[in-house]
């Protein structure tokens, strides 16, 4: 085969940086951060005086798994007081503790309910009792939490339901500071001995509530690395300069 025309090794280059250009751009596509719950559908508002669950729908892609469970179970709760979870398909959730509780709210995200599992009723739900969604969030490297309005500090934590193992997967605490803001919990702060992240069974959110506590709930996004993102765009921007110089 001859050799290439001087004339056209520009435009062959161009064309090879190009190529990588497009397939970094895949790179970058690939790795998007997955809605858990933006909390537009599947209303709902309950006030609970007592250890007990519910479960509702919500409609995918808005959520991870098209089942949303939510319950309350109360560490102490002298008063008799309530706490209270609403959802009014205006993006967010509202949670808030009545005087006097200490409480853990309890959300996630599942395909479904086992056979002869209730929809609702006293107590909580172990793991096998979920049926997997499953969902896909190879690539992701942590939980992504909005909040806004909170009038105290508390902690929480996030996971992963293991139904073939009966366990719920939960990170370490991470405590969110009052007022408004965001926060990460890392993957790596998770046992995934036994967890597939390209075949998530489900998904929780669990709050420790304390003494008449609010807060909103904006936002629960699986997200990918912040600093892996920074570091491709910064190459695919130092790929579009030589490009454009060639």
């Amino acid at each position: 085969m001859g050799e290439v025309p001087s004339g056209n090794q520009g435009v062959i280059s161009a064309m090879k940086r190009t190529l990588i250009l497009f397939t970094a751009l895949g790179v970058v596509g690939s790795a998007h951060a997955v809605v858990i719950d933006d909390f537009t559908t599947g209303l709902f508002s309950a006030s609970y005086g007592g250890n007990a669950y519910f479960t509702g729908g919500a409609t995918v892609p808005n959520a991870v798994g098209p089942l949303r469970y939510h319950s309350t179970k109360f560490n102490a709760n002298p008063l008799f007081a309530q706490t209270f979870i609403d959802m009014l398909g205006d993006g967010k959730t509202y949670i808030e503790t009545g005087p006097g509780v200490d409480a853990e709210v309890t959300l996630a995200w599942a395909g479904g309910l086992t056979s002869g599992t209730g929809t609702f009723g006293g107590g909580s739900l172990n793991a096998n009792q979920f049926t997997a969604i499953p969902a896909n969030l190879s690539g992701l490297t942590g939980f992504q939490v909005g909040y806004e309005n909170a009038d105290q500090n508390f902690d929480l934590v996030m996971g992963f339901i293991d139904t073939t193992n009966n366990v719920f997967e939960l990170s370490t605490p991470v405590t969110v500071t009052a007022g408004t803001g965001s926060v990460v919990i890392p993957f790596s702060s998770i046992n995934l001995t036994n967890i597939n992240l390209a075949s998530v069974d489900g998904v929780v959110f669990r709050a420790f509530m304390d003494h008449s506590q609010d807060v909103t709930i904006t936002r629960l996004n699986a997200v990918p690395e912040p600093a892996s993102m920074v570091a491709l765009g910064a190459g695919l921007l130092a790929l579009l300069r030589r490009s454009r110089r060639a």
